[in-house]
């Protein structure tokens, strides 16, 4: 995050008079006399408030004050007294946009691939099963022929439980990999969405409004010796 070193202006919400000076007397009819007084001084706010540059990302560069309220404009609480550069912010909102739309689209491609792969692979496990219970019903029918055929039968059950398995872990292992990689999109969709809303927080931010009623005083910037401005 990033803050602009200068400040905006000050809200001068209540106003008093100071100074010292003399008094004049005015006659105004025969029975009534009234006394004017003069007086110099400066203006003092009872109360400032400050209105600073809002928080932003680095990523939207250094957006630069465009429209700044005029000194002595007496204004309410809401009304605009400032406006903010959002060019970056409004091409990364573009973007970020742009990526959340593509990444929903990828997940919901991933969804119906993974779906597809899954049902290929359990139909393969079923035939995997389907020749191990072949296999173990001719094995119990050589049981009493000669031992080659036996051996052969056997031979073959084992051959066939060796290929369920490798086909029951083939499901498995893909159902896994499947999972964590739905996970792995959705963390970045979900991250893409903070980003999406941060770049429309910031916008509304880039809209400086009056906290307070009151009177606008740009404040003085030590750096460069002179008043906020434009830029």
């Amino acid at each position: 995050m990033n803050i602009l070193k200068a400040g905006l202006f000050l809200l001068l919400v209540c106003l008093i008079i100071a100074g010292c000076g003399g008094e004049d007397d005015k006659l105004t009819s025969e029975d009534e006399q009234v006394r004017l007084f003069t007086e110099s001084g400066e203006l003092m706010a009872v109360r400032n408030t400050a209105v600073i540059m809002p928080r932003f990302r680095r990523s939207y560069g250094e957006p630069q004050i465009t429209w700044l309220e005029d000194e002595g404009t007496v204004v309410e609480a809401g009304d605009t007294v400032a406006l903010i550069d959002a060019a970056e912010v409004l091409k990364a909102l573009e973007n970020k946009e742009s990526e959340l739309a593509i990444s929903m689209a990828d997940l919901s491609n991933s969804k119906i691939s993974q779906a597809v792969e899954i049902h290929k692979l359990e139909s393969d496990l079923k035939h995997a099963l389907s020749r191990l219970s072949q296999a173990e019903i001719d094995t119990q029918r050589v049981a009493y022929e000669s031992v080659s055929r036996k051996e052969s039968a056997l031979l073959k059950l084992e051959s066939e439980k060796i290929s369920y398995q490798k086909a029951r872990r083939k499901v498995e292992s893909t159902r896994l990999l499947q999972e964590q990689d739905l996970i792995i999109q959705r963390i970045r969709i979900n991250q893409t969405r903070r980003d999406v809303e941060v770049a429309k927080q910031t916008l509304e931010s880039f809209i400086i409004r009056a906290p307070a009623p009151g009177m606008i005083v740009h404040s003085w910037n030590r750096s460069t010796r002179s008043k906020v401005q434009l830029g």
